[in-house]
């Protein structure tokens, strides 16, 4: 019958009688699975550096020691993995494992139960994944169990794609699994005005790069609880409105968010009065500005009496609310517009501020100079008068300073 055993990380086939002694194979143990034998072509795509047995891993130091460089495996799938290795390791016992790996660079490990295999693909489950924790960011850390018989891969990588040096794998048997970290994520939101780069770096703690758009976000997920500190770099002549770098605080199964606003001056030779910023500004002296509306000459006028067009409020009265606006960025879109209204009465009772919606809203001129004109409703009830205040938001979000316009109720209203 054909026996199997591993020596030295090497899988060696005999024939001969199976016996209750070391035969001349030098196998004290038939193993009844034999490690999966990968193709030349998926031991390449997975990056393998030796198959072992985990006895041998446990029982000497440093046997998953190796260096990864920028000619080892880049992991595309996953923009926070870089360049990576793996380790085939086969369970010829049952185990429970802490598994520690330190390096010279930031790195990431992940165990997986292989289930399946072809020529040119894996089939996988993840026992476990963790990054590291340490004050210099230097060794991941994570536990599972790994049962007889079954084939295992342990993969470290490096957090993007800039970081290589050597490292060793070090594995502990233990009685007991120690509790799985309470982890949580941090968003990265980044606003920019004006001639702004295509995208910034942000670090964490120093580390972990990643890339973020100008106007975008980047997310650090499974981040174990605790205190961090966030970095932006790459602005360039760009200045941050918050401190950079910004300290953070992760909490167990929470997003926490950390915004970096950011001014760029407009790109050179870019005259005055010219959209920049994406057209929510304009450039003023090399300075990309954004400026909400200015609102003026407020007009309320009475359109009918108990006849609201809006189903939910019938026997309301309507009104249109006309202003003049002037805006220096030129951004009071129709698309991009936002009007709000609120309302006092002469016995101090107040209400909204409520958005228009749109088909309500008309928004005339070319978005420096123009008109809004928007309709809406109103229940008197026992007032004699009330003050209606508009507001309006341009497309950049900057909102204008309120302007008030005083309704008389008309005769018969509600």
């Amino acid at each position: 019958m054909l026996k199997r055993c591993l020596r030295d990380g090497y899988v060696l086939a005999v024939v001969g009688w199976l016996a209750s002694s070391t035969g001349a194979s030098g196998c004290a143990d038939v193993i009844p699975r034999a490690p999966h034998d990968y193709s030349n072509r998926l031991e390449n795509d997975l990056c393998i550096e030796d198959v072992i047995l985990l006895s041998s891993v446990l029982q000497e130091s440093g046997v998953l020691s190796s260096c990864i460089s920028e000619s080892d495996c880049d992991r595309a799938i996953d923009p926070e993995e870089g360049h990576f290795q793996t380790w085939h390791v086969y369970a010829d016992q049952t185990s429970k494992l802490v598994l520690e790996a330190e390096s010279e660079f930031d790195n990431l490990m992940e165990l997986v139960l292989v289930t399946d295999h072809s020529d040119d693909q894996i089939d996988e489950e993840l026992v476990a994944k963790n990054d590291d924790r340490s004050a210099v960011d230097l060794r991941a850390r994570l536990s599972g169990i790994l049962q007889a018989d079954q084939n295992y891969l342990i993969r470290l990588s490096s957090f993007g794609g800039k970081e290589t040096g050597c490292y060793t794998i070090d594995a502990t048997a233990v009685d007991m699994l120690p509790p799985s970290p309470s982890t949580g994520s941090i968003e990265v939101m980044v606003s920019s005005t004006g001639g702004a780069p295509a995208d910034y770096t942000v670090t964490l703690n120093g580390a972990k790069e990643k890339s973020v758009a100008a106007n975008g976000t980047a997310t650090y997920g499974d981040i174990v609880t605790g205190d961090y500190v966030l970095g932006l770099s790459g602005l360039g002549d760009c200045t941050v409105s918050e401190e950079n770098p910004q300290s953070v605080t992760v909490n167990a199964s929470q997003t926490t968010t950390a915004s970096f606003d950011i001014q760029c001056p407009c790109k050179p030779d870019t005259p005055d009065g010219t959209s920049c910023d994406g057209g929510a500004g304009r450039c003023q002296s090399g300075v990309c500005v954004q400026s909400p509306p200015a609102l003026s000459n407020p007009v309320v006028n009475n359109l009918d009496v108990n006849k609201c067009a809006d189903p939910r409020y019938p026997t309301h009265t309507t009104y249109s609310y006309s202003v003049s606006y002037s805006d220096p960025d030129g951004d009071v879109t129709p698309s991009g517009t936002r009007v709000f209204l609120s309302s006092r009465d002469e016995f101090g009772i107040t209400s909204g501020p409520f958005e228009i919606q749109d088909e309500n809203v008309v928004v005339s001129g070319d978005g420096s100079v123009g008109a809004i004109v928007a309709k809406f409703c109103i229940l008197f009830q026992a007032a004699s008068w009330i003050v209606v205040s508009m507001e309006v938001s341009d497309a950049a979000g900057n909102v204008s300073d309120p302007v008030e316009k005083i309704t008389a109720r008309p005769p018969g209203a509600n």
